[in-house]
């Protein structure tokens, strides 16, 4: 389980990502971290999460995204959101 305040580094992937808020503080419900991406920074794959729901808002720069079948480019004040949970 990840806790309030860990800090979680991948080199190879250009990600550190801090725990905001832990599930267990709000049971299992919801979990929030801040990903920080380094220039060039990406996935080790394309993935999909069954039950998971994602949000993300840029902060500073622009991400990349593939949501399910679409792509799409944030800008800072931006979100984009994916509930899509099959290949």
């Amino acid at each position: 389980m990840l806790k309030h305040g860990e800090v979680h580094d991948d080199p190879v992937t250009g990600e550190r990502a801090v725990v905001r808020v832990e599930t267990a503080e709000t049971k299992g419900a919801r979990l929030v971290v801040d990903l920080h991406l380094h220039p060039g920074a990406r996935v080790p794959a394309p993935h999909y999460h069954r039950t998971i729901h994602e949000r993300f808002t840029v902060v500073r720069g622009q991400v990349g995204f593939t949501l399910g079948r679409r792509e799409e480019v944030a800008e800072p004040g931006q979100s984009s959101e994916s509930s899509w949970c099959s290949p």
